[in-house]
């Protein structure tokens, strides 16, 4: 490996850390309790040395923003892949998203503006645009098979999505009974919102 090739790496590995130890932060004390100096300390580095990498702690944030919707997308897709039938899909993309912000109620926040974060909204809208697209695809495959069409399908995805995102919120802040039960409510509400959509499409 050339000197280039393992500066690099260093470069990586330190930004990994630095996003890491933002995150350890968030875990422990909220996003409110995350400062440079704070992620400096727990990494054993000088906050110089963490300006180097992120010029601000809203930086941080929306690189994690950023991995966040790379993540979740990610997890979707092969959540949907694993299904021929749309509607299968659909019910796997929603799980999947749950999944994705059980295991990552943080980044969960960051995503969402959750626990006071504020992040540029056009920089969101970009990093969730893939997920969204995803979500489209799917529907729209689901309409032709059903033989129907939608007036205006971005609208439907929206609507799948927000009643999606109200139930996954109110679960990470626990405010839903029953909470080893998501999974089936999840379940049971993408299906009425399918049904639903099916019967008011023409």
């Amino acid at each position: 490996m050339g000197s280039k090739e393992r500066r690099e790496r260093i470069k990586q590995a330190t930004r990994e850390g630095i996003l890491s130890g933002a995150r350890q932060i968030a875990q422990a004390d909220g996003w409110s309790g995350l400062t440079i100096r704070k992620v400096a300390e727990l990494i054993e580095y000088s906050p110089s040395m963490v300006y180097e990498y992120f010029a601000s702690k809203e930086a941080i944030l929306e690189a994690l923003l950023e991995i966040g919707f790379q993540q979740l997308t990610s997890a979707m897709q092969q959540a949907s892949a694993a299904y021929v039938d749309p509607y299968q899909r659909l019910q796997a993309l929603a799980l999947a998203y749950w999944h994705f912000a059980q295991a990552n109620p943080d980044l969960y926040q960051v995503m969402h503006g959750m626990d006071g974060v504020t992040v540029n909204p056009d920089l969101r809208n970009q990093a969730a645009w893939p997920t969204c697209l995803l979500v489209e695809q799917d529907l729209q495959a689901l309409l032709i098979d059903e033989q129907v069409t939608s007036p205006n399908l971005r609208e439907d995805s929206e609507i799948l999505w927000a009643t999606l995102h109200g139930i996954v919120s109110l679960a990470l802040s626990q405010r839903l009974s029953q909470a080893a039960q998501i999974e089936a409510r999840i379940q049971r509400t993408t299906q009425a919102l399918l049904q639903g959509l099916l019967m008011t499409t023409t």
